[in-house]
């Protein structure tokens, strides 16, 4: 048996029935049936958990976008990126030069790098380690 099973679409709608006929006045839905709701959405169309819970498609929708956010900012703080900055990328590119005089560089090596523009334009690279060309691509991109 699984730690979390999967939410019953019966189930939950019991839970909403249940609220709504215990509230008072207008209170909102807690949080938890908010919560089962969205995760009904795995597995049922989106149509039918709104008109099987009664609940608003706008209301819903913003709650499942909502979490899709949510995830994704967790996602994304998950992965680490070096920020660097344009006087730092001169001392690398500095003591490189030294260290190429001295030796060759491995040609099978690969980098990823991924550059950003204050314009938000992207460039994501897969290129052999040689500095030179990196400089000469980043310089080229950097300028617009």
């Amino acid at each position: 048996m699984s730690a979390n099973p999967k939410p019953d679409l019966e189930e939950v709608k019991s839970k909403f029935e249940s609220f709504r006929a215990e509230r008072k006045g207008k209170r909102e839905l807690p949080e938890d049936l908010w919560a089962a709701a969205v995760a009904l959405l795995e597995d049922y169309p989106f149509q039918v958990v709104w008109q099987q819970l009664r609940l608003k498609p706008t209301y819903l929708k913003r709650r499942a976008g909502l979490a899709k956010e949510e995830e994704a900012v967790r996602r994304e703080k998950s992965l680490q990126f070096l920020t660097l900055t344009n006087s730092q990328l001169t001392q690398i590119k500095q003591q490189s030069d030294k260290k190429l005089a001295a030796t060759t560089v491995n040609q099978g090596m690969q980098c990823r790098m991924v550059i950003e523009r204050g314009d938000g334009s992207r460039l994501q690279l897969n290129v052999a380690m040689d500095w030179v060309h990196i400089e000469a691509l980043c310089a080229s991109f950097l300028r617009g």
